[in-house]
């Protein structure tokens, strides 16, 4: 599996950025800025968009839970791609393209 592309839509401190957009030529990406510019949360963002937001999650500062929002675009060794949004919540919190629950 690899990432095409990333986005912390509601998430930490972040509000609708836009997504980061990883070159599918390259095997390995370096991800760097400066103190507190959002490192951390990207990675919790992406183990969350994988697997879901923690219930206890630290990253509702700005957003109240329910409008936690992140979203990705992966592909899979055969080519196939998915995008998806992940939302804060106990269920259906895995969405399409177009909103609709993802098994």
């Amino acid at each position: 599996m690899r990432f095409k592309s990333f986005a912390l839509e509601r998430y930490g401190h972040f509000t609708n950025q836009p997504a980061i957009n990883f070159d599918g030529d390259s095997d390995f990406h370096i991800i760097v800025g400066r103190n507190e510019a959002g490192k951390s949360t990207m990675l919790n963002g992406i183990r969350d968009v994988l697997f879901e937001i923690d219930a206890r999650s630290s990253f509702n500062f700005l957003h109240d839970y329910k409008d936690l929002r992140l979203s990705a675009e992966i592909t899979n060794s055969s080519g196939d791609t998915l995008s998806f949004t992940r939302r804060k919540g106990t269920k259906n919190t895995l969405l399409d393209a177009s909103g609709k629950a993802l098994p």
